[in-house]
């Protein structure tokens, strides 16, 4: 019986030092699954944060407040030189008298003025050219007070004038009327030259200038006769 009991406690005492690395490797794994597994999760449920990048701004230097310039005091003018007197010109030396014996005084030249001019008398050409009659002559026929008219119709007439050159001093005399709105009618002559040629011109040249401008409107007519004497002698 006793050999029984002893069997018996040896098989309910294992050795303990058989179980020793075992504990250790539990323990091991305990510490290992304890400290490691929630230090993962942490990780990797940690979510991640992206930050902004802090924007700079540039700033300028500050500029340096510039010297004032130095102030340059006037300075006093200058006082004038005192200018150095001029010195006396030398008094010109008298030319050398000329002896009688080394030249002979030569004759003064005498000047020879030509006589002036004969002076024309004005007097006398304008009393020749006053004798000379003007190329045309316009008088109205009955009371025609309208002399600046008169004039006008003369002178475009007298620019119409061409007389021969053959004939000297010889006058014409022509007739026309003039209406109211400035026609003529048919123009005649009415002291023949005596020559036919110059009679063809006198008319020509009535013809030419018109028409004219229209009567003068203070003028109450509807026409007005009018006669040109004409002479070849032009001035």
């Amino acid at each position: 019986m006793s050999d029984e009991s002893s069997g018996m406690q040896a098989l309910r005492k294992p050795d303990d030092s058989a179980l020793v690395p075992f504990i250790i490797i539990s323990l091991t794994l305990h510490l290992f699954l304890a400290g490691v597994v929630p230090l993962l999760t942490h990780l990797l449920n940690r979510k991640v944060v992206y930050e902004r990048p802090q924007a700079f701004q540039l700033v300028a230097p500050p500029r340096l407040p510039t010297p004032p310039s130095p102030i340059v005091a006037p300075q006093p003018a200058a006082k004038a030189t005192a200018q150095a007197p001029a010195k006396p010109k030398p008094a010109p030396k008298p030319a050398a008298q000329k002896t009688k014996d080394s030249k002979k005084a030569e004759p003064e030249k005498v000047e020879q003025r030509e006589p002036p001019p004969p002076q024309e008398n004005l007097d006398e050409l304008s009393s020749l050219l006053n004798e000379i009659p003007p190329p045309a002559q316009v008088s109205a026929v009955g009371k025609f007070r309208f002399n600046a008219y008169l004039m006008y119709v003369q002178s475009k007439i007298e620019s119409k004038w061409q007389p021969p050159s053959q004939k000297k001093d010889v006058t014409v005399t022509v007739a026309f009327t003039i209406f109211q709105n400035g026609t003529i009618s048919e123009v005649v002559v009415s002291e023949s030259a005596g020559s036919t040629v110059v009679d063809n011109l006198a008319m020509n040249a009535v013809n030419q200038a018109a028409p004219f401008s229209s009567l003068p409107p203070a003028f109450s007519a509807d026409r007005q006769e009018f006669s040109v004497k004409l002479n070849t002698a032009l001035r």
